[in-house]
């Protein structure tokens, strides 16, 4: 029997995260906003006094009044505005130079082109930031330009730009591991294209950076001296 209740689908936005674990900081329960303050809606999962719905986690909203010990905001919806009444720990100011972040596009690239980009970061910022640099460091088996290379060579073959990019990211070494990639393409058949695709990425396997047989190497005497200990 599927829920139906208030929270039914929220799990992945109101469980707690390690930096939201326990009780929040006495700033969230003591901030004071202004008329017309920009806020964020920011849920703490483990208080449920004044917590706006799951749908709204994220938006931006602007500060209409005080009610009791909540606040009253109002977020631009669908041509209207929605007014919420929710508790100042569940709000978050954004007049302290924050900057209010908008997806203006949305583009497919590959692993060592992520990897290009966060290259010309000076300062890691973030713990995310830091884990992210040594996850496209670890799994980036091409340079850039070989990467963009390849995904053009394999979409100019009919197959779509998100298949072109896993296959880049993947860089499958024979026929076989190449299949999977193309078994959901329509626009092609895969058995027909096969050797074709193939032939433009076999050129690519002698390029890719042999970074993942360091890592074997390395794990690989972990686990002998793990052994040796035991």
């Amino acid at each position: 029997m599927k829920a139906k209740g208030y929270r039914k689908k929220s799990r992945s936005i109101l469980s707690k995260s390690k930096d939201k674990g326990g009780f929040p900081p006495i700033q969230r329960w003591l901030a004071e906003f202004k008329q017309g303050d920009k806020v964020a809606v920011d849920i703490w999962p483990g208080i449920y006094e004044g917590m706006p719905h799951s749908r709204y986690q994220g938006r931006v909203a602007t500060v209409i009044e005080k009610r009791g010990r909540c606040y009253v905001v109002g977020i631009p919806l669908a041509g209207r505005t929605v007014k919420l009444t929710a508790s100042p720990v569940h709000l978050r100011s954004l007049a302290r130079g924050e900057r209010i972040m908008k997806l203006i596009d949305k583009k497919e690239i590959t692993i060592p082109e992520a990897e290009e980009y966060f290259s010309r970061i000076a300062v890691t910022t973030s713990y995310e930031e830091a884990v992210l640099q040594k996850y496209l460091s670890d799994f980036s088996k091409l340079s850039a330009s070989d990467a963009r290379d390849l995904v053009q060579k394999i979409v100019s073959k009919g197959v779509s730009l998100p298949t072109a990019v896993s296959i880049a990211n993947c860089l499958p070494r024979s026929r076989d591991e190449l299949l999977p990639f193309l078994a959901h393409e329509q626009s092609i058949s895969p058995l027909e294209r096969l050797g074709d695709i193939f032939s433009v990425v076999e050129p690519y396997i002698s390029r890719s950076i042999p970074r993942s047989a360091s890592q074997k190497g390395s794990s690989a005497k972990q686990e002998d001296s793990n052994k040796n200990e035991r």
